[in-house]
């Protein structure tokens, strides 16, 4: 077995066997290799709240739901606000035929000035 001052690489390689690790007989993780099996990214951990490690993923997703739980809302403010609306209408409708109605039997109950009052009504 090959020593570098007293230290073994071969045994303190990692678990794949790969001894690259080794620069001079102390590990770095300035190393060519990989340290260890895990060669996937690391996922990002934005901070931590509460002891619960909050990561990008998770963040952009509940932004997500927060902004679909807003548009819900304002969706049902509009359909709230259009059912007054048509309440209002038809309320101002039914106003409006009263006093078309009362209009009409107001001019119905007044007499009628002589025709020698109306110069259009001579023909």
């Amino acid at each position: 077995m090959r020593t570098v001052n007293g230290f073994d690489p071969a045994r303190t390689a990692p678990a794949g066997g790969d001894a690259t690790a080794a620069c001079g007989g102390v590990l770095t993780s300035f190393a060519v290799g990989a340290e260890s099996g895990y060669n996937a990214p690391m996922n990002e951990v934005l901070l931590t709240f509460e002891g619960v490690a909050v990561t990008g993923t998770a963040a952009l997703l509940a932004g997500l739901a927060a902004v679909l739980v807003l548009l819900l809302a304002v969706l049902v403010a509009v359909i709230k606000a259009g059912r007054r609306r048509e309440w209002v209408a038809a309320a101002e409708a039914m106003r409006a035929e009263e006093i078309e109605e009362r209009m009409g039997e107001l001019a119905r109950i007044q007499p009628r000035p002589p025709a020698a009052s109306r110069p259009w009504a001579r023909c």
